[in-house]
């Protein structure tokens, strides 16, 4: 390519000097000495020279600013190309799509394999992409989409239920300790519509965010779905919690389990306010986010632990997120309290599952940690949506407990009960304990028991109490 540059500015050159020559010939013929003839040489030559430089140059830096536009593991357009074609007049939708479960594959198979499945669903993406879309990496896990098609919101909410399903349906192949292996990635998708007033981007964001907390696999952002109200009351929530803390009015209540007439009690965190007890239903999902999540799991230790430590021979189950267990402050603080009043072969750590595993090591060396102090695990809620019978494998759990929303239709619907028996099972041949959740009346405790489930909790078991004496 250069070659030819030179080549053509040259020649241009020689132009230019035949020029400067027949020109002094004709105007200065008796002031003609070769100095004449060398030094339109020279001009020319430097002329063509730095045109060629020029050239040369802003070649480089068109090449540049594409790579600039590309994502280097992908090789699709990125979050700068998204944010420049956003604004582009023909733009009418934006759909976002977030890998749901690619950090708990990431943290189980590796990083390479995380790039393989990222670089794998791009091409995917990039063969299914149509003349009146375009797809781009926005960042991480994350993928968008820039629709032309003018329609109204049901017409862009029906185009990303299409891509969905593609998407869903879609096999990633790959290659794990020279085996091929078939991964099925889980995904939701958020959208906007660009008749609005602000920002498309961040009403696709708001609507994505509200299709994880809804668990909700497409949602595309409308008034009616009243979005901005939620996030209001999940400010007031923060406040709720906040002051709560400050004025020491998280409490610990404690629901029986039970096994063979043995009872054991689950840890459940309440809000105090006046005469009554505020569930985490109201305002734990708004402070997942927040500094006064830590703060509360450790209020709920420290009671916990010093409540049972009255409480001898009486073992203890207190729930932790994955988020707890990656929080190095709580992390130490469970610890310290483990080896303060010396409970750990009494205590039962019950390990919320979630679909935002940020780091399965860390989880994993967690349970080795803790087990060492003679402390127990369950999976809790188990069946409720993120369930992954490569969790056990990993984690290898002491107990399971059985999600309430299957167990409390065992005894109306044939679907939950082979589902119940199904993970029962499973479980037995691991060698690991069922407790069946939500055992709410007599038909449902006598349809686990049939089903040899191990332990119990519920409600018709047991109501959580201040005090285990008087529940």
């Amino acid at each position: 390519m250069h070659f030819k540059l030179y080549a053509k500015y040259i020649f241009l050159s020689l132009i230019v000097i035949m020029t400067i020559f027949i020109l002094q010939v004709i105007f200065v013929l008796k002031i003609f000495s070769p100095i004449f003839l060398l030094m339109p040489i020279i001009a020319s030559f430097i002329i063509g020279i730095l045109l060629t430089r020029v050239s040369i140059k802003n070649t480089d830096i068109a090449v540049l600013k594409n790579k600039v536009y590309i994502d280097p593991l992908t090789n699709i357009p990125n979050r700068m190309a998204l944010n420049k074609d956003i604004t582009n007049e023909q733009v009418r939708a934006l759909f976002l799509l977030d890998i749901s479960n690619f950090s708990t594959l990431n943290d189980l198979y590796g990083e390479k394999v995380g790039d393989v499945i990222l670089i794998e669903l791009s091409s995917f993406l990039s063969s299914i992409e149509e003349e009146n879309y375009k797809v781009y990496r926005y960042m991480g896990d994350r993928f968008a989409f820039l629709c032309s098609v003018e329609q109204d919101e049901n017409g862009h909410l029906a185009q990303m239920v299409n891509l969905f399903e593609k998407i869903e349906r879609h096999i990633i192949g790959v290659v794990i300790d020279e085996k091929s292996i078939e991964l099925n990635i889980s995904i939701i998708m958020g959208g906007a519509t660009k008749n609005m007033t602000s920002s498309i981007m961040e009403k696709a964001d708001m609507a994505l965010n509200y299709a994880k907390r809804e668990k909700n696999p497409t949602v595309i952002y409308s008034e009616s779905l009243k979005i901005e109200e939620h996030y209001a009351n999940d400010l007031e929530q923060i406040e709720l919690v906040k002051k709560a803390l400050k004025e020491d009015r998280i409490i610990p209540v404690y629901q029986p389990i039970v096994k063979n007439g043995t009872k054991s009690y689950e840890c459940l965190v309440r809000i105090k306010d006046k005469d009554r007890l505020i569930s985490p239903a109201e305002f734990l999902t708004a402070i997942k986010k927040t500094r006064y999540y830590a703060q509360l799991s450790k209020v709920m230790i420290a009671k916990s632990f010093k409540y049972f430590s009255q409480k001898p021979g009486v073992a203890f189950s207190i729930n932790l997120s994955f988020e707890d267990i990656v929080n190095p402050e709580v992390y130490a603080y469970l610890f310290e309290m483990v080896e303060a009043y010396g409970l750990g072969e009494r205590l039962i750590i019950e390990i919320v599952e979630s679909e935002s595993v940020e780091n399965f090591k860390t989880v994993t060396s967690f349970i080795k940690a803790i087990r060492a102090l003679g402390t127990r695990i369950a999976i809790d809620d188990f069946g409720s949506g993120y369930s992954n019978f490569s969790y056990l494998l990993q984690m290898e759990p002491d107990f399971i407990k059985i999600d309430g929303s299957i167990i409390k239709d065992i005894d109306v619907s044939s679907q939950s009960y082979k589902l119940t028996k199904l993970i029962h099972e499973a479980s037995k041949s691991m060698n690991i304990e069922t407790i069946a959740e939500y055992i709410h009346n007599e038909a449902v405790h006598k349809k686990a028991l049939e089903l040899g489930i191990d332990a119990f909790q519920g409600y018709y078991i047991g109501l959580p109490a201040e005090d285990v004496d008087k529940g």
